[in-house]
C-alpha cells in the first residue's frame, strides 16, 4: 500500500478512537508527571497523555525525551518506485547481494492496484566490528534469494545486480 494511503488510513482510526489531529512544527517535546507538553514552532503548546514521536530518523521527539541520535556505523539507504505490473507476475521476490559494507536487498512485489513495488537497500555506512559477518551471512543464501531465470530476468533487467 503507498505510504500516503497508509498514513491517511491510521490517521483516520486514531481520530475516530478520539485522538486529536493537530498539523504543526514541533520545537521540543517534554515529559510530566502525567502528560507529555509538545511546544510548537511559532508558539504555542499542546497536552496529551501520549505523543507519538513518528518524525523521521533526526526526530525532535526523539532529542527532546534524551535519546541518542543513530550512530553513523548503523546508517543505511532503500529507494522503492512503482511499475506497472507484468501480466504473469504474482510473488514477492527478494534478492541478497553482498556489498563492501554488508549485504544490500532487492525487492519486488505486487500491489493489489496493478501495479509492483520494486525497491533497493543498501547499509551505507560500516557496521560495528561485532555485527559483521562473512557472505553469505546465515539464512541469506542464493537458494532463497531471487532466481532470475524462473522470472525470465525481468527483475534483473528491471534492478540490476549492482
Amino acid at each position: 500500500m503507498p505510504r500516503r494511503v497508509l498514513d491517511a488510513r491510521l490517521l483516520d482510526a486514531a481520530v475516530a478512537a478520539g485522538a486529536q489531529f493537530h498539523r504543526a512544527t514541533v520545537a521540543a517535546v517534554s515529559t510530566g508527571a502525567t502528560d507529555v507538553v509538545v511546544t510548537l514552532r511559532g508558539g504555542g503548546t499542546v497536552r496529551a497523555a501520549v505523543v507519538v514521536g513518528a518524525d523521521g530518523a533526526n526526530s525532535v521527539v526523539r532529542r527532546s525525551i534524551g535519546e541518542p541520535p543513530n550512530r553513523d556505523t548503523h546508517l543505511a539507504l532503500a529507494v522503492r518506485g512503482y511499475m506497472d505490473r507484468p501480466p504473469d507476475f504474482r510473488e514477492l521476490l527478494i534478492r541478497w547481494h553482498p556489498v563492501a559494507r554488508g549485504v544490500a536487498y532487492a525487492w519486488a512485489f505486487p500491489t493489489a492496484d496493478g501495479h509492483v513495488n520494486v525497491g533497493y537497500g543498501a547499509p551505507v555506512s560500516e557496521p560495528p566490528r561485532d555485527v559483521r559477518r562473512p557472505w553469505p551471512a546465515p539464512g541469506l543464501t542464493e537458494s532463497n534469494g531471487l532466481d532470475s531465470h524462473a522470472t525470465g530476468g525481468w527483475f534483473s533487467n528491471c534492478i540490476g545486480d549492482r
